[in-house]
């Protein structure tokens, strides 16, 4: 996990955002930038390329040049408090990479 929020009950506008370098890992082939209620390193392969995640072609990063990636903003509605997370999850062989990130959250009314 890179972030996480913790949400009251009620209608929200969240979104999310993470920078990722490789860090000398290789043999990615993809990364992905996910924003959901599931805490850890296992992203359910049901939720890739859905609004809550997006699925990035490693192969873009190169060296040492970071890489952003985004999630556009959502609604969800919750009925309790609720924690959602910021993660990013790669696929590579060696290696570790580097991410930071952030997550957004506007209550609408």
């Amino acid at each position: 996990n890179i972030c996480s929020m913790v949400l009251t009950a009620g209608r929200w506008l969240i979104s999310a955002g993470a920078s990722t370098k490789l860090n000398g890992a290789t043999g990615p082939n993809a990364c992905y930038v996910v924003l959901n209620t599931g805490s850890g390193g296992t992203q359910p392969a049901t939720d890739v390329e859905t609004k809550t995640t997006r699925e990035y072609d490693c192969t873009l990063l190169v060296g040492t040049k970071p890489m952003t990636m985004d999630i556009s903003p959502y609604t969800v509605a919750i009925n309790a408090t609720t924690t959602y997370y910021v993660k990013v999850l790669f696929n590579t062989t060696t290696g570790t990479p580097q991410a930071a990130g952030y997550g957004t959250a506007v209550r609408i009314r």
